[in-house]
């Protein structure tokens, strides 16, 4: 009977946490306007299917995100419909999550990080998106899971075969999680490894297996580096050159004022501070270190996973989603451990308590960010670019296409909603390159009606770029607030085409 009811258990608690999680996401999804990344990745997804543009799809983005965004179009293109890639993979993550800890901890430490994920607006805001942070961060945890179970089976769990996979996986999806990866297998070789090689009867062969199977499916992105930038890590360089910081530390400083309330709510960050306090102390402490081997593990990795994220890109709160979350694990399980070792029923009467405050704090925290995808959906500077996109897309019907000249950082989703290609404003001679190479396609300029230091081909500007312009559409609902009411002109050369094509074969 205490078999049945400990494997009920185990099927039962995974169960909720994956359909609890999709039943959550899944009300959260909404049809706001697709935002800058979704659109970098949705644009090249769009293009393998039909031959539109993906200018802004650089090639230092995850390939990965464009492969799911090309599977999922095959269902629709709505907004919903896209998002549901960040509802599932949302699941999958919780599911890692609460796996990974009732593994190296117990129960009740599981369903406790697992809630708290859960409830934190960090998680409920960024989830339901087409975006890559949540679902490689659920991978990583899956991954550390898979090696776990081999180093406490003594390397016999053929389950280590999955870590490549999932790890790959993970890396195509995200490609800044590449120093996740050193960092786990350094802090795993230091802290793991030597306790191992201790074991009786050790076989490494499945590790080596593991190794060679990492390998071959990591073996592609490194051949379409060494090809496209002529290095084995060119692409990856690359990536940590769009970086964005300010200066080295700057997304650390950031995170540091952030915490604890800033980076997805009180209770993720309150524990993930006392898990950065554990982590250091049981490093620094020979005895706990010997009987909390696991923590100690996943502390390190943690801690040294968001210094070195803060160390090298710029702030988002979803950029060290993985670490904090691993830091909260190691927080709310210090506490347990340590009143446990007063009383064990204090402890688990604190996590009952403790789970019944989560539960609180999560419908206060679902309501907001319910509240605030649905303000999205009605926001008029996002419904701008849809309209301005749609007037476009119906000025623009010939089977050319259409090019798009646009000072703002949008151009992404323009592009994505109109199927035009979308060109940066610099200069004449970047513009007149530009035309020539769109020069059979329907040609656009969006402006704003506020802005006058900046570039943009407008009605005082159009003299110098030799150009025409006429009026197609202009929005009136923005103001000042949301920078200004967006204009769009169709261009139109003051030279003949005949004279245009000339120069064009002139240069």
């Amino acid at each position: 009977m205490k078999k049945l009811t400990q494997k009920t258990i185990n099927f039962l608690i995974p169960s909720l946490v994956f359909c609890g999680t999709l039943f959550i996401l899944g009300s959260l999804v909404g049809s706001q306007p697709i935002g800058h990344d979704e659109a970098v990745y949705l644009t090249k997804a769009r293009s393998w299917m039909e031959g539109t543009p993906a200018d802004e799809f650089e090639i230092y983005r995850p390939i990965g995100m464009a492969w799911f965004g090309w599977l999922f179009l095959h269902f629709g293109d709505s907004e919903i419909m896209m998002r549901s890639f960040g509802v599932i993979f949302g699941a999958i993550s919780t599911l890692f999550l609460y796996l990974f800890f009732k593994r190296i901890s117990n129960l009740p430490i599981a369903v406790s990080i697992t809630g708290i994920v859960i409830t934190s607006t960090l998680f409920l805001k960024e989830a339901p998106l087409f975006q890559n942070d949540i679902p490689s961060s659920g991978l990583l945890f899956g991954v550390l899971w898979l090696v776990y179970i081999y180093y406490k089976t003594a390397s016999k769990s053929k389950s280590i075969y999955f870590a490549g996979p999932l790890a790959a996986l993970a890396f195509y999806l995200r490609y800044g999680v590449a120093s996740s990866f050193g960092i786990i297998a350094v802090l795993s070789i230091l802290i793991l490894g030597h306790r191992l090689i201790k074991k009786k009867d050790v076989n490494y062969l499945n590790l080596v297996i593991a190794v060679i199977i990492s390998i071959l499916l990591f073996t592609p992105h490194f051949i379409q580096s060494f090809i496209v930038e002529r290095k084995i890590f060119g692409i990856l360089s690359r990536a940590g050159e769009a970086a964005h910081r300010a200066y080295i530390g700057e997304g650390l400083v950031n995170y540091i004022k952030w915490l604890p309330n800033e980076i997805g709510g009180w209770f993720l960050g309150i524990t993930a501070i006392i898990g950065i306090v554990a982590t250091i102390v049981i490093v620094f402490r020979k005895k706990l270190r010997q009987n909390y081997v696991g923590m100690l593990w996943i502390g390190s990795i943690g801690l040294s996973n968001f210094i070195i994220t803060g160390l090298l890109v710029h702030a988002e709160s979803r950029y060290v989603f993985f670490p904090v979350v691993l830091l909260s694990g190691v927080g709310i399980a210090s506490i347990y451990y340590m009143i446990s070792h007063w009383s064990k029923i204090s402890a688990n009467l604190l996590v009952g308590v403790f789970l019944l405050s989560i539960i609180y704090s999560g419908i206060i925290s679902y309501n907001e960010t319910n509240s605030f995808f649905r303000t999205k959906e009605a926001d008029p500077y996002g419904v701008a670019y849809i309209e301005i996109s749609e007037a476009i897309r119906k000025d623009s019907a010939t089977e050319n296409g259409c090019a798009i000249w646009a000072i703002t950082t949008n151009r992404p989703k323009i592009s994505w909603y109109s199927k035009c290609n979308t060109l940066q404003i610099r200069d004449m001679d970047l513009f007149e390159k530009d035309f020539y190479i769109n020069f059979r396609k329907a040609h656009y300029s969006i402006v704003r009606d506020t802005l006058k230091k900046e570039k943009q081909i407008d009605q005082k500007e159009a003299e110098n770029f030799g150009v025409n312009l006429t009026e197609i559409f202009r929005t009136n609902n923005l103001s000042k607030i949301y920078g200004g009411n967006f204009i769009v002109y169709r261009i139109t050369r003051k030279y003949s085409e005949e004279e245009d094509f000339l120069n064009l074969l002139e240069k």
